[in-house]
């Protein structure tokens, strides 16, 4: 797949890109009751953006990529469904994900962002800072901005999780050099974590 726009480092535009979806993601969470309203034309804005820079490419779905996102998903799932249990995760359920659930097709919602995430955060902006800082402060520089985000949005407990998924996501596509197996497993965790929430809330 060629690029409609190559690679620079510094780029303006792909940095201007980030700012916009941040501020929209932290209005989202902001309007509870507009979440998916605003979240939603985000996502195909993150879309967009990955198919402008090339972050659609690079998912190239083997057996193996599949089967590991699954695993790896899984895992993240059940661990998060065992976090639930902490009064820690209590605020975050009540004020931030009760809302979200309120919304009649959540789950094929929240599967199609989960790919959007994963085309912009990690097939595009990581690409693009390993591209231009280096691997190492390219994947860092992403996943701290990834978990700074979810502190912005919804607290510390968010972000904590942002901060342990992103870093896996990330390095799974560091590992393989393909989205599928971060896109499987974000995905499968994304749906472990509604069926969860649905048993909770």
């Amino acid at each position: 797949m060629k690029l409609l726009r190559t690679w620079r480092r510094g780029d303006r535009f792909l940095i201007l890109a980030a700012f916009a979806v941040s501020l929209l993601w932290v209005l989202a969470f902001r309007l509870p009751h507009l979440f998916w309203a605003i979240v939603l034309p985000t996502s195909l804005l993150m879309l967009l953006f990955g198919f402008v820079y090339g972050g659609l490419a690079v998912i190239r779905p083997t057996f193996r990529d599949l089967v590991v996102g699954v695993f790896v998903g899984v895992v993240m799932g059940i661990l998060t469904r065992v976090g639930m249990g902490f009064p820690f995760f209590a605020p975050l359920l009540e004020d931030t994900v009760k809302p979200l659930l309120e919304f009649r097709y959540h789950f094929p919602a929240v599967i199609f962002v989960a790919f959007c995430e994963e085309v912009f955060w990690r097939g595009t902006l990581q690409r693009w800072a390993m591209f231009s800082w280096g691997k190492l402060q390219g994947f860092l520089s992403v996943v701290f901005l990834y978990a700074f985000l979810h502190l912005v949005c919804a607290g510390w407990t968010l972000s904590l999780i942002a901060l342990l998924l992103g870093a896996i996501w990330g390095f799974m596509f560091v590992l393989f050099k393909d989205l599928t197996p971060s896109l499987v497993s974000h995905t499968v965790w994304d749906i472990l974590l509604l069926i969860g929430l649905k048993a909770v809330v």
